[in-house]
């Protein structure tokens, strides 16, 4: 029987306020998107990184990678963050399971082994351009439900 992990994203953190993001154990992604003022909402174009840290907070802004995050990013993007609390070893085994659903050009640990057990994911709340529920199973995705659109209404946090 596989190891089911849930996951819940409650909303977005833009670059300009990443010094938001919660001082606490979970995963984070990192996007590239734009940000309408005029209806608040943001808009993904691509996932770049995927992260887990005990304070995700304080390593991303202090992230030895953010340059290159950046540096992925187009000339009228942004970087949006996204987060999702996880304790204890779920956490890193639920990263690598989006890095290996996703395959984040920033990421390469986990792109092509998953050595964990069997995993099934199910992603809820602002998901951006995560499928909704996957699992991986000996070293690859068999399962894919509906995408979520890149594009949801968010208070910018």
């Amino acid at each position: 029987m596989a190891k089911r992990i849930f996951l819940d994203f409650d909303g977005f953190w833009i670059e300009r306020s990443m010094e938001k993001l919660p001082k606490q154990s979970g995963i984070y992604m990192v996007y590239e998107g734009l940000y309408d003022e005029e209806t608040k909402s943001v808009h993904l174009e691509k996932l770049i990184y995927v992260g887990e840290a005990d304070n995700v907070g304080e390593s991303v802004n202090g992230h030895e990678k953010f340059e290159e995050w950046k540096g992925a990013c187009g000339e009228k993007s942004e970087l949006f963050f996204a987060f999702a609390p996880v304790e204890g070893p779920n956490r890193e085994m639920a990263m690598a399971a989006i890095i290996y659903e996703q395959a984040p050009p920033l990421n390469d640990k986990y792109k092509d082994l998953f050595p964990f057990e069997d995993t099934e994911m199910e992603i809820a709340g602002k998901t951006g351009l995560l499928v909704s529920t996957f699992e991986v199973v000996s070293e690859h995705v068999v399962f894919n439900e509906d995408e979520d659109e890149g594009e949801q209404e968010s208070s910018a946090c």
